[in-house]
């Protein structure tokens, strides 16, 4: 089977504790988070994932995000653990990933569809990942 692609890999700027892949074409699509002690939160068109807060000034509010695709997801080398799975439609302008709230947004081309993402964390507790991995399979 051939390895991932890497999409996208960048440290981005984190308010609110959470990052989101979501459809770039649906504007009201975030999941509803709730009570917040879920790693990820599915909605029809997005993910979100609980990371690190910035303990209260002390750390900077930092997340480096990965996005890979296509095919099976590959086990990580890099000690990042599965966390999630589910499924999500994504329209003609792709995705973008990030966090909405400190505008660190990026945009991603994939082609229309539907997809089974697979998060990936460097921990299993809610509110400390610093490492998050979103790989897109098309169904």
């Amino acid at each position: 089977m051939n390895e991932p692609v890497v999409l996208h890999q960048r440290i981005h700027s984190v308010s609110h504790f959470q990052v989101f892949l979501m459809d770039r074409d649906v504007s009201d699509g975030h999941p509803d988070y709730g009570h917040g002690s879920s790693l990820a939160t599915f909605s029809p068109h997005a993910v979100a994932v609980s990371t690190a807060w910035d303990d209260n000034g002390t750390v900077e509010p930092h997340v480096e995000i990965i996005v890979t695709g296509f095919g099976a997801p590959a086990e990580p080398a890099d000690g990042l653990k599965p966390v999630a799975d589910g499924q999500i439609g994504v329209a003609r302008g792709g995705i973008q990933v990030g966090n909405a709230i400190a505008n660190d947004l990026h945009a991603i081309p994939v082609p229309e569809g539907r997809y089974v993402v697979t998060v990936y964390t460097d921990t299993l507790a809610p509110f400390t990942a610093r490492r998050v991995r979103f790989h897109l399979m098309r169904l």
